[in-house]
């Protein structure tokens, strides 16, 4: 910048010479990988958990055990989220290090995993893991833990730079567009004394950030965690990396059942409308929390049609293992509205002591959510919390941004696009 306005002093255009000042001091930084944020190419490289479904699929007739590094140096938010996304058993991340005798803990969780008849174990490590007194943890360090403790066959995955290439999924190529055109319109309304920014990703609004402040907050996490500050530095990565671990640790961590509550409360959960991937994370979420607040969890089959027919069992910790990752719903689901049958599916509600209905899925969804809450009046048994939870590839939901299956949807179309550019054919 300074080399520019040199050049540009020797000229007489003062507007010239303005522009020219303005832009050496005018600083827009477009972050291509922050780990603690929703940044270009994150979403592209978190797209790796797919490995994790292929090896599902290739060894689930093996009883076997993989250690899965992924990057992020001194960052564990891929390697947070890609245990999350996957349903890992145990992760390892710097700014959360397992507590003392953590050895101990995590081979007991396998054995207990293990013993619910999971056949694949799958342990994620980010490559600057460390313990509570800040000494490395590798991957082979916890292969070799889970051979001699536990006898288990494991297998050692590290994908290194594979990570970083490969073609943007369909939420980066959005995602750089529109912080492409912030970033413009910040150098567009930037004066001389404007400080430098980062554009980034905050919730769905893209937001500029002073630059001094992110570089000030990556130091204090860096030297919370060199200082064993570890509760500090989760704080410091933000509120999305809080969230996504309380939310990993509530759903990998199952109590015994003499420590839940006990909260005489019946939650009954179904899918409603077309199937859309994530429809089973979600059931899986709900039934693990549900459990751990003391709740009994009831799954009904087929929608409201099931719900008429009475197709509702209880639904258990064990039961919806593994269906993180799995597409369509496996619970079943059609598009038929309760209307016709809400007589029958009130005497169902009354003989299981339904006290909450969850309800994922559609438009349809949204729309038999209506029609229940309108007939509280008629029948006492809906006059009950009811909540739905959008998923759905059409994103049509009112109220919501961004539903459940779209983001997938999206993919697919950008993977057919590519397969069908006649430029691209002669790569395949």
């Amino acid at each position: 910048g300074t080399r520019h306005a040199n050049i540009w002093r020797g000229r007489k255009n003062e507007d010239s010479l303005f522009l020219v000042l303005l832009l050496s001091v005018a600083y827009i930084g477009v972050i291509h990988l922050m780990p603690n944020s929703r940044s270009v190419h994150f979403n592209s490289i978190l797209l790796f958990v797919l490995v994790v479904d292929l090896l599902i699929l290739c060894f689930c007739s093996h009883q076997r055990t993989f250690v899965l590094e992924v990057m992020g140096r001194h960052c564990g938010y891929l390697a947070l989220v890609s245990a999350l996304a996957c349903g890992a058993d145990y992760v390892f991340i710097p700014e959360y290090p397992p507590e003392e005798g953590w050895e101990d803990h995590m081979c007991a969780r396998l054995s207990e995993n293990r013993a619910r008849k999971k056949r694949l174990n799958i342990i994620i490590v980010s490559e600057g893991a460390i313990d509570s007194f800040n000494k490395p943890i590798t991957s082979e360090q916890v292969k070799d833990l889970v051979v001699n403790r536990l006898g288990f066959d494991t297998r050692v995955t590290i994908l290194g730079h594979v990570q970083r290439g490969g073609t943007p999924s369909a939420f980066d190529r959005i995602l750089a567009s529109r912080m492409g055109v912030e970033a413009v319109f910040a150098l567009l309304e930037a004066t001389p004394e404007t400080p430098g920014c980062v554009v980034t990703l905050s919730g769905n609004l893209a937001v500029r950030l002073p630059l001094m402040e992110c570089v000030q907050m990556t130091q204090d996490v860096q030297k919370a965690m060199d200082e064993r500050r570890f509760k500090d530095a989760v704080e410091l990565r933000g509120r999305s990396f809080t969230n996504n671990l309380n939310t990993y640790k509530l759903l990998s961590n199952k109590k015994p059942e003499d420590e839940l509550p006990k909260s005489n409360f019946t939650v009954a959960v179904l899918n409603v409308g077309a199937p859309a991937a994530g429809m089973n994370a979600a059931v899986r979420s709900a039934v693990r929390l549900g459990i751990t607040e003391g709740h009994k969890m009831l799954a009904v089959t087929d929608g409201f049609e099931g719900f008429s027919r009475g197709q509702i069992k209880e639904i258990k910790w064990g039961d919806v293992g593994g269906w993180t990752g799995q597409g369509g719903s496996i619970l079943g689901t059609k598009r038929t509205l309760p209307g016709k049958y809400l007589e029958k599916i009130a005497e169902h509600m009354r003989a299981h002591c339904i006290n909450a209905l969850l309800i994922i899925g559609g438009f349809e969804a949204y729309l038999g959510l209506l029609e229940l809450s309108t007939a509280r009046e008629k029948y006492e048994a809906f006059c009950i919390p009811m909540v739905m939870v959008p998923a759905t590839v059409s994103n049509n939901v009112p109220g919501s941004d961004f539903s459940i299956g779209a983001d997938t949807a999206l993919n697919t179309i950008t993977d057919v696009s590519i397969l069908n550019n006649p430029k691209n054919l002669k790569k395949y």
